[in-house]
């Protein structure tokens, strides 16, 4: 028998049960936010990714914490927020708490190791794994442990060349500097390339 389509099965109408049955059955990042919402998860994570970095970059890293909190709460285990947060918390790593050091270690070793999950990608091309890698080389950096960034800059860029791209473009404008903390670079923006 062919798999059954869970989503046929529902009629698209604004009864509000239908709604609720259809995005409770609907998979993975394709669900929305909310049954009432129109906004998809992986869309949700890409915003708070981004306002995340806007505000690191702007040391609120107080509020960007609390940004990556709620993209956690609505993708729990997301390896990519989870990235996203090692590198907040290791922010300042000398003078940060050592729970703060300690809890974005832990993260710099599980995000990576859980960089598939929720990918969509497939094939020898995989930018959102890519990503994952990518942030986290910048966390260790942050937390000076540069042997473990340079493994997980190479996996990024196995996964996805243009990384190489956006490595060399933070170095050039300052943006990123080995070791020390420093503003990430964005995902877009101008003059980047995204």
């Amino acid at each position: 028998a062919p798999p059954l389509d869970t989503n046929a099965a529902i009629p698209d109408t604004h009864d509000d049960y239908a709604r609720l049955a259809k995005w409770v059955l609907t998979p993975g990042s394709s669900r929305t936010i909310s049954p009432m919402s129109s906004i998809t998860l992986a869309d949700f994570v890409t915003h708070q990714l981004r306002v995340a970095d806007e505000l690191s970059g702007a040391r609120s890293l107080r509020d960007a914490h609390a940004v990556l909190r709620e993209a956690l709460e609505a993708v729990p285990g997301d390896p990519l927020v989870l990235a996203a947060l090692a590198g907040v918390l290791a922010e300042g790593a000398t003078n940060a708490p050592v729970s703060d050091r300690k809890q974005s270690e832990c993260y710099c070793r599980y995000a990576p190791a859980h960089a598939s999950l929720h990918a969509t990608e497939s094939g020898p091309v995989r930018p959102r794994e890519a990503e994952v890698h990518y942030r986290i080389s910048l966390a260790w950096q942050k937390l000076a442990r540069v042997d473990m960034a340079l493994g997980e800059i190479a996996e990024a860029v196995k996964l996805n060349r243009t990384t190489v791209y956006r490595l060399l473009s933070a170095l050039a404008s300052g943006e990123h500097r080995c070791c020390h903390p420093g503003p990430h670079p964005s995902r877009t923006g101008p003059g980047r390339r995204p």
